[in-house]
Parts: C-alpha cells; sequence; structure tokens
C-alpha cells in the first residue's frame, strides 16, 4: 500500500472501493479482476483496467499483497490486461501510472512493452506516466 494510498485502508475504505470497483463494470464493462492464488483460493490483489481519475484515458493497474511479489504475477496480470484491452475492449491506447520510486512497477510496465513518457504530478504526488498503443 506504500504507493497506493496513504497506508492500510479501513473497513470503510475497503467497502468504497469495492462499490468503485462494481460501479464501474456496471457503468464500462470493464474494471478490477480479484486475484486469487491458485495453491489457497486466497485473495493475494487486483488487477485489471479503469479509467485514470477522471481522464478519459484507461490505465492499467496491479495491487499484490507483499508475499508474492517477485513471482512475476504483475507481469502476468499487466499482459493480460492489455491483451484484453486491445482484443476485447478494442481500445487504442492504454496508460500505466507509479510513483517515481516505484521501480518494480516501472519494470513492469516496461517489460509488457509499455513506453516511458513523463513525470508529472498526480493526487500530490511525483508520478512517471508510460503508455503503449495499438
Amino acid at each position: 500500500m506504500k504507493y497506493v494510498s496513504q497506508g492500510v485502508r479501513n473497513r470503510e475504505e475497503t467497502a468504497a472501493d469495492l462499490l468503485q470497483i462494481i460501479a464501474d463494470w456496471e457503468k464500462h464493462g470493464f474494471g478490477l479482476w480479484a486475484v486469487v492464488c491458485k495453491e489457497n483460493n486466497q485473495l493475494i490483489g487486483d488487477g485489471g483496467l479503469r479509467f485514470l481519475g477522471d481522464t478519459p484515458e484507461v490505465e492499467v493497474g496491479y495491487v499484490l499483497a507483499k508475499a508474492y511479489w517477485g513471482k512475476g504475477l504483475a507481469t502476468e496480470i499487466a499482459a493480460a490486461s492489455l491483451k484484453y484491452g486491445f482484443e476485447v475492449l478494442q481500445l487504442k491506447k492504454i496508460v500505466a501510472v507509479a510513483d517515481t520510486e516505484n521501480i518494480a512497477s516501472r519494470r513492469v510496465m516496461e517489460k509488457v512493452g509499455m513506453q516511458y513518457q513523463h513525470n508529472f504530478n498526480y493526487r500530490d504526488r511525483d508520478r512517471v506516466y508510460y503508455s503503449i498503443c495499438l
């Protein structure tokens, strides 16, 4: 959660996030998926596509429990999300945003073919902006 929010979310914040994910699916026909560990059927994160804030741009995102970092899962989530976005949703461009210090996330973006575009300030934090076009 270091790069996603101001810390661990409480029950109300988590509920609000889940309601937003559901609303995205209902309104746009796409959103974040639950990521579940095949071995134990536990929820270990989320990932997928969503609109970047109040912009018309679609962003790929991924969040995993720390125990599952470094196993290639974020890359797998990002790659599957891009494939879905381009092949099923027929998007022409998908973006990704990360804190400038989040080297692991930046590596994932680069592994799936996204290109660094620029730095910018988003939600009062320094971020990098990557994109990939069909």
